[in-house]
């Protein structure tokens, strides 16, 4: 118990005002869609030619991405930079024009996904969320001795009020546990993603047959109606160039998504020959578990694949998990305030013993 209780004493600490500042942005995150206005993404609307919006942004492109509930198609340059924004219907130059509420939602992103630093800053919010699942299973192992002598949820408020908080604290925090360790786990895969990503992609020229980047001869227009052609049944949005990584030499990478509530969260790429235009094997590559697991683990973190009932509920949720936080570090001040009174008390005491004696 004393283990438990210097694991759970030091995670607590090391990762309080991090998680803090991850609640506190991820609690508008979870009604991103209402907040932003986003709506579900269709193919449907794409009306401009991708080839001649490739022509026209003058750059060489490392992806197109068709943002159809914006209604725009992005051109991300090779060389890195800010993407260049086309209208989807008329394949016109379209300036940024987003909203102020969708703005905000990409700074809370920006903050909750990497600190505004990048992948160090997914890094270390990885190392956040294994601090915050040892917390709460070192809570759950401190608490689980006297799950079975009190009656669940009993605060003793008769005795002190640090008491009081304490029961509070244990109550709240076994009680969302389960929540807190789904959403801790989900938030250290989603942390991972580019590490992953890139570990992925090392093995997938490994499947295709050696190629050039100088066999290009199709554009995106064709990449994109192969993919449909060898996956009907999925929602095509990305398309990544032949190229340095995120690309793959000689080959593009079609990236959709499936049309049914399940599949929609499971993304894998249609691989499309850039000479012959023809596609890859007879559908999208196969996903490793570990970016099956990442795919699952996006909604479930924000819960957004409930519905509105359950981003409620999230929200709830996340508000209680403030309130632990916040207990937390109250009982922890609390008793070090505590002990350093009984240390000077102590200390006073001893010097006056000693006085005694030297008199």
């Amino acid at each position: 118990m004393r283990r438990w209780r210097i694991v759970h004493e030091w995670t607590s600490l090391a990762c309080t005002l991090f998680l803090f500042v991850l609640c506190l942005t991820g609690l508008p995150l979870i009604f991103a869609d209402e907040i932003g206005g986003a709506h579900p993404i269709t193919n449907s609307g794409v009306t401009a030619s991708l080839d001649g919006i490739v022509q026209r942004s003058g750059v060489r492109p490392a992806f197109v991405r068709i943002a159809a509930d914006e209604g725009r198609i992005y051109v991300g340059p090779a060389g890195g930079g800010r993407p260049l924004l086309f209208d989807m219907a008329s394949g016109a130059a379209a300036t940024e024009g987003r909203s102020r509420s969708s703005g905000m939602m990409d700074l809370l992103l920006a903050i909750h996904g990497e600190l505004f630093v990048g992948l160090a800053g997914r890094l270390f919010i990885a190392a956040v969320g294994l601090c915050a699942l040892a917390s709460v299973v070192s809570g759950i192992m401190i608490y689980a001795p006297f799950a079975g002598s009190r009656p669940f949820a009993d605060i003793r408020t008769a005795r002190t009020r640090r008491l009081a908080w304490l029961d509070r604290h244990n109550v709240i925090g076994i009680a969302t546990a389960a929540w807190l360790m789904v959403v801790a786990g989900t938030g250290v895969m989603n942390a991972v993603e580019h590490p992953l990503f890139a570990l992925w992609r090392q093995h997938v020229p490994d499947a295709l047959a050696p190629a050039s980047a100088s066999r290009l001869r199709i554009g995106p227009d064709r990449a994109l109606a192969a993919a449909r052609a060898s996956a009907p049944g999925m929602i095509f949005e990305t398309i990544i160039f032949p190229g340095k990584a995120p690309g793959i030499p000689g080959y593009f990478l079609v990236w959709g998504e499936g049309k049914t509530p399940l599949t929609a969260r499971l993304a894998a790429p249609v691989t499309i020959d850039a000479a012959s235009g023809l596609a890859v094997g007879s559908g999208t590559l196969p996903m490793p578990w570990y970016l099956t697991m990442l795919d699952l683990s996006r909604p479930l973190h924000f819960g957004d694949y409930g519905g509105l009932p359950l981003k409620i509920l999230w929200a709830l949720l996340d508000g209680t998990a403030l309130i632990v936080l916040g207990s937390g570090l109250h009982l922890w001040l609390a008793r070090h305030r505590r002990d350093g009174r009984i240390r000077r008390a102590t200390s006073g005491t001893l010097q006056s013993i000693n006085l005694e004696a030297a008199e």
